[in-house]
């Protein structure tokens, strides 16, 4: 089987982070036997999408492709009408649309996205969302599949390994090491309301807390962060399925995170994780103290097991078979 992915951006030497989840996802097909091609569409924001429909056309008839997959709304509307199955992935941003600074969605851009999120969705051949949340917002039977989280990559490490890498990478030793893995400078990530938390629970816990935020770096680095620190603080406005959650957990960290995207579905029950009651900060302040205070394990890893990366490409592989027989003669029959 030969796909074509097509996607709005892709890692980089200049951006190592750009939609990295979907070379993983790529890289796990081609590692299950899939011949996989990469198409990134070319062009200036919403310009690219303009010529996208020409860019498939063209990239197509310098090959053969069994399959096309469209990663988000946009790629999939420009992946439409080419004669080949289409599998369509709606990452999130695609269906709710944009969020304000506070969270709040203009009522326009949600319309709009989820009309344009069910157009695609239901001229696809398969479509794939990576929550129930929003399986039930798109309101039509798509398949739910999450990133996957590749294990062998992110895993715990030992007392002297975590030394080391704070060493390295120039981390105090004996403080509590909060990590926030996204840009502090875009406001949906909400790095002020990280700050404040961390202060207010600063008193209740037994050592310093220190904020460490990381973003615009490549998974090693990030796996490296995470395995120096202690815990994971999620504070967005707007996620689909956040990957660096699951990526935290398989990697042994405490995970404290607001109810956004599908983080109560991935940690609810899930010893040494808390999903905070409300965005306040005290709220997550007593959130954090609780699981730096607690002696409780951590079983994030136990917990996203079943998203292993391995898992999720079977899985993918399996729309791609139903796409594929929905084209055949006995399938249109």
């Amino acid at each position: 089987m030969r796909v074509l992915h097509v996607v709005a951006d892709y890692p980089t030497r200049a951006r190592p982070h750009a939609q990295v989840f979907v070379r993983n996802q790529v890289d796990s097909l081609v590692a299950a036997g899939v011949a996989c091609d990469v198409l990134i569409l070319r062009g200036r924001s919403l310009l690219k999408y303009a010529t996208g429909w020409l860019q498939v056309q063209s990239r197509l008839r310098r090959g053969a492709f069994d399959l096309l997959h469209a990663h988000y709304a946009y790629c999939g509307l420009v992946s439409l009408g080419h004669g080949i199955p289409l599998v369509t992935s709606l990452l999130g941003s695609d269906l709710v649309g944009f969020a304000r600074r506070d969270g709040s969605y203009p009522a326009l851009s949600r319309v709009a996205h989820r009309r344009l999120a069910r157009h695609v969705a239901g001229r696809s051949d398969a479509c794939i969302v990576k929550s129930r949340a929003m399986r039930d917002r798109l309101g039509l039977p798509v398949h739910v599949v999450p990133n996957g989280v590749d294990l062998d990559r992110f895993e715990p490490v030992d007392a002297e390994t975590r030394v080391r890498l704070r060493d390295e990478l120039g981390l105090p030793q004996e403080a509590i090491l909060v990590l926030f893995a996204g840009n502090p400078r875009v406001a949906l990530k909400r790095f002020p309301l990280a700050e404040a938390a961390v202060r207010t629970a600063e008193p209740r816990v037994p050592r310093p807390l220190h904020l460490v935020p990381i973003s615009g770096r490549s998974q090693d680095d990030v796996v490296r962060h995470m395995q120096a620190c202690d815990l994971l603080l999620l504070t967005s406005s707007q996620e689909g399925s956040p990957n660096v959650v699951k990526e935290a957990m398989a990697a042994g960290m405490a995970v404290v995170a607001v109810d956004v995207g599908d983080t109560r579905e991935r940690l609810a029950g899930v010893p040494g994780c808390r999903v905070t009651a409300d965005d306040r900060p005290e709220t997550i302040a007593a959130a954090l103290a609780d699981v730096i205070t607690s002696e409780e394990s951590r079983g994030g890893r136990a917990a996203v097991e079943p998203l292993r990366i391995e898992k999720v490409a079977a899985r993918i592989m399996e729309i791609y078979g139903e796409a594929l027989a929905r084209r055949s003669p006995a399938g249109r029959g």
